[in-house]
């Protein structure tokens, strides 16, 4: 291993603590420390920079820590959980051990003076399903699904009701499941300089989240009678949802799911974005955290589709519970943005 550093950089100093601890647990593991202030060590810094391709703009100003291992260069240094975990596991792969996920560490909560131990993975489930619920009890959604079944319990069958709202549901499903696995995606595939912008990143989103959390949760202090909530759908989509209601076939009540979708992403795509970025710091597989989500995302939308479809009330008693309920809902919605907002900005996540 290669490692440049500077004397004065913390970043470099956490990185050689942490190389401190791992160099006496891999006896393989040789490690080569390059200070830059020395002009020989920073002409090799930018000769083996330019060999592992490292990117020009990075190079240009020097940026460190900056190591070289195998055929893999890491830049920067976030902490021992993440730059720390996918250097030692790259370590792992090229002396023949298995890579493996990042050691879980449980949090422990206090139950009348017993300590109650909770593994990351249920954690982070757990978080899924209140953020997944919080965001599905979402008035714009729920808006077009009573829509859609109103006219068609008028117009044609409750089975065809019934079928049309499935339908929909899951459409929902899928298109928030696909765009939370596209933004873990793009994580995923700058994950090698992620540690490089992941702190600011995090802060914009943090003071993003917060602002937006806020924004939401004055609707329910300031909104009157009769006044739609804060980024709800636009009013230019509504002629286009009206006219896939009217069409009422199969592909009609799809392209409806993701028009109605696209359209209300302003309103309810915080929370998703900010699951995806604390799954995409997590050294494990995404897939059963995202269909965890979007199972409680689209589970209210589920349960309308039964209420109305089989009789137990009608699609005007829903709907007034929506209109009453939805003050409530967006200030549950944004307080938990508020909330996200502050853990990225304290870095708690």
């Amino acid at each position: 291993m290669y490692f440049f550093y500077s004397a004065s950089c913390p970043f470099c100093h956490q990185e050689e603590q942490f190389l401190k601890k791992i160099e006496g647990k891999y006896p393989q593991l040789d490690i080569k420390r390059y200070e830059i202030s020395n002009q020989e060590n920073l002409d090799l810094y930018q000769q083996m920079g330019e060999q592992y391709k490292v990117p020009d703009q990075a190079l240009a100003v020097v940026n460190v820590p900056l190591t070289f291992i195998g055929e893999r260069y890491f830049l920067g240094y976030l902490d021992d959980k993440t730059s720390g975990v996918e250097i030692e596991n790259y370590i792992k792969s090229l002396i023949g051990g298995e890579t493996c996920p990042a050691e879980e560490k449980p949090q422990s909560i206090n139950f009348f003076g017993k300590e109650i131990k909770i593994p990351e993975s249920l954690s982070l489930m757990g978080m899924g399903a209140v953020l997944g619920l919080a965001n599905g009890i979402n008035p714009c959604t729920i808006s077009v699904l009573i829509m859609l079944l109103a006219y068609l319990l008028t117009s044609s069958s409750f089975k065809q009701a019934i079928r049309a709202g499935i339908i929909f549901s899951f459409s929902v499903f899928l298109f928030y499941f696909l765009l939370m696995i596209g933004v873990y995606k793009s994580f995923c595939f700058f994950k090698e300089n992620l540690v490089l912008y992941i702190t600011p990143l995090k802060t914009g989103l943090g003071i993003l989240l917060f602002a937006i959390g806020l924004w939401m949760a004055k609707d329910f202090f300031f909104l009157k009678e009769g006044q739609k909530v804060s980024l709800a759908i636009p009013k230019f989509a509504h002629p286009v949802i009206k006219k896939f209601i009217g069409y009422a076939t199969l592909p009609a009540v799809i392209l409806l799911a993701l028009f109605s979708s696209l359209v209300e992403l302003p309103c309810s795509f915080a929370l998703p974005l900010s699951y995806a970025t604390i799954l995409a710091e997590k050294n494990i597989s995404p897939y059963p955290y995202f269909l965890l989500y979007n199972f409680f995302f689209v589970l209210p939308l589920f349960i309308i589709v039964a209420v109305v479809g089989f009789g137990f009330s009608r699609t005007e008693n829903v709907e007034e519970w929506r209109e009453k309920f939805k003050k409530n809902s967006r200030f549950i919605s944004g307080i938990l943005l508020v909330l996200l907002g502050l853990a990225f900005l304290l870095k708690i996540f």
